[in-house]
Parts: C-alpha cells; sequence; structure tokens
C-alpha cells in the first residue's frame, strides 16, 4: 500500500502550515512529510516524541542510533539521510582515523574483520 501524498495546493491550512516548518527546517519538503499528509495531527505527535527522544541525547548518538534502526528496517533512504546528517557532524580528522575498508563495513552493515 502507497500513502499519496496531499501536495501544498490542495492542503489545508494546517497541513499548509506544517509542510511549510517542514520546508523551513529543512530545506525542502521530507520525503516523511507525505506520510503525515493526511493526519498532520500524528505529524504533530510524531513530532513531539521525536524532540522527546532527541533532548536526551547529543545529535551524533542520534544519528547513529537512527542509522541502525534505518538498516534493520532496510530502508535506504533514512540510512542515506540519516548517514548525511551524521556526516555533517563529523569532524574532519577523526574521520580519516578510520581505515576505508572500515568506513565501508560501516556503510553496508558488514562486521569489520579483526586481524
Amino acid at each position: 500500500m502507497f500513502i499519496t501524498r496531499l501536495e501544498t495546493d490542495a492542503a489545508d491550512d494546517e497541513l499548509r502550515t506544517w509542510y511549510e516548518s517542514q520546508q523551513a527546517m529543512w530545506g525542502f519538503l521530507p520525503d516523511y512529510a507525505g506520510a503525515f499528509s493526511h493526519r498532520p495531527d500524528v505529524a504533530q505527535a510524531w513530532g513531539a516524541l521525536n524532540h522527546t527522544i532527541r533532548g536526551g541525547m547529543d545529535r551524533r548518538r542520534f544519528e547513529i542510533a537512527t542509522i541502525a534502526a534505518a538498516r534493520a528496517r532496510r530502508s535506504t533512504v533514512c540510512t542515506v539521510a540519516h548517514s548525511t546528517f551524521l556526516g555533517a557532524q563529523a569532524d574532519p580528522e577523526t574521520a580519516a582515523t578510520f581505515p576505508p575498508e572500515q568506513l565501508e563495513s560501516m556503510l553496508v552493515g558488514r562486521p569489520v574483520a579483526t586481524p
């Protein structure tokens, strides 16, 4: 089953306001917005839950946990999106200390070979 997203021009005031808030936050309208387009009240509740969860941890930890969940759900879109957010948080010097094969293992979800 697929959810057909309500486009902005078909949205009521409540949905249009929520779309605008998502656009302002991310710079684009995320794919998940379509999933909530028929129930903006659920979107508000999900946002509150998400904020509560994130409020108890730093952004890096949240992104790592979210990537793990996305991989477990086999969601390529979410894995890529949250990996991008994590990458934006990364210190280039720290990232450079990982051997390329270890970075690849992290990305594809394989265990790192031990010597």
